[in-house]
């Protein structure tokens, strides 16, 4: 009877031994697929720090710096009349596209007036706000407008890109704010200045950084170590899992795996009280603001088949609330395609020259109707 036991103690054994072999080699071939926490994968490279030095911002975590007035991304033509000041992430910096050819200049053209580019790919709503309040004394135009598409929510709970996005190209911390009770606290940079860039460098910084971060922190994100059959339990594998189903794609706008923090309350509260600011803080500075949300072409896909997308609606619903004028930028679009193959051509990830095009089109239309601006300037 001991003997027996002995003799299936001793398989059972190898009987885990093989699945903890097997584990190990599949998690080890895989580990990028499955996102499995490795320190290093987050720190940056000795080679990379004269690049990140380039961009480095305190305030803001990173920015371009170009050779215009305010810094701002370079404009075709001067029209000498100052109108607008654009803040957002990449759809409002208009990547992909050359410097004639975002909507901001298609739209200043329309006007005759000087419409400022102050978009930064990757940054998040929070940054675009910290940018808004740098600059709007400076530039002085009597329109502002606060432009965000709605991934942004994902990333005013991030504090270093890779974490949230691992392929990201900038590999730098930022600052962020979070909610105390009904106080939005500011946290800063970690990285203080360019001489500290060297610490990303270390995993136990960039590890310290992850304490407020959400996507470092959600769902107990297993690590690429012993035992490796314990990844089998944990429940983001299975999220990862459950992802990757139709084959999703993975970049810094479809988060692996998805999460929809417009659907988590205290996330969703402090994106609106970014948005509250910046109203309240344009409005107080005399000047005539609106909310520029702009789509996906999933988006645009949904709206063109009568479907109003969910976290499109939510950010239009607290604007219609709170009385903050706010472009569509979804319904906007949708009204100039009839099919997918008409669609595709106002995207390129980003939009297309044609797609910046009939934005600057629902823009110039959009700020006439609501009174943001007085009346078009005929050529």
């Amino acid at each position: 009877m001991r003997k027996r036991l002995l003799h299936r103690a001793v398989a059972l054994l190898l009987v885990l031994c093989a699945i903890e072999l097997i584990s190990f080699i599949f998690f080890s071939v895989f580990r990028d697929r499955f996102g499995l926490r490795k320190s290093h994968k987050y720190t940056v490279a000795q080679t990379d720090i004269p690049k990140l030095k380039q961009v480095y911002d305190f305030s803001l975590g990173w920015k371009k710096r170009f050779p215009t007035p305010f810094g701002e991304r370079p404009r075709r033509m001067e029209y000498g009349r100052p109108l607008m000041a654009a803040f957002g992430d990449s759809f409002t910096y208009c990547d992909q596209v050359g410097d004639a050819e975002t909507w901001e200049e298609q739209l200043a053209e329309m006007l005759s007036a000087d419409i400022y580019n102050f978009g930064v790919t990757g940054y998040g709503t929070d940054q675009a706000y910290i940018r808004f309040r740098e600059e709007l004394q400076k530039v002085g135009t009597p329109v502002v407008a606060l432009g965000l598409i709605t991934e942004n929510i994902n990333r005013i709970v991030n504090r270093y890109r890779p974490f949230y996005y691992d392929r990201s190209g900038y590999t730098l911390t930022k600052p962020r704010f979070i909610l105390r009770g009904g106080t939005r606290e500011l946290i800063e940079n970690p990285v203080r200045n360019e001489n500290e860039i060297g610490k990303l460098l270390d995993p136990k910084f960039v590890e310290s950084v992850g304490e407020n971060d959400w996507w470092f922190r959600r769902n107990e994100t297993p690590a690429l170590s012993f035992p490796y059959t314990a990844i089998l339990l944990k429940q983001r594998f299975w999220l990862e899992i459950f992802h990757r189903r139709g084959g999703g794609q993975i970049d810094d706008v479809t988060p692996q795996p998805h999460a929809n923090l417009w659907a988590n309350p205290a996330v969703r509260n402090l994106m609106f009280s970014i948005l509250d600011s910046f109203m309240e803080e344009s409005k107080a500075a005399g000047k005539a603001s609106f909310i520029n949300l702009l789509p996906f072409r999933e988006q645009v896909l949904a709206q063109m088949q009568g479907r109003n997308p969910k976290n499109i609606a939510v950010l239009c619903s607290y604007c219609q609330f709170r009385g903050y004028p706010c472009f569509n930028g979804a319904a906007a679009l949708a009204k100039h395609a009839h099919t997918e193959a008409e669609l595709n051509k106002f995207f390129n990830t980003h939009f297309t020259p044609l797609g910046n095009k009939i934005i600057a089109g629902e823009l110039h239309a959009f700020l006439i109707d609501q009174k943001l601006i007085d009346q078009p300037v005929n050529k």
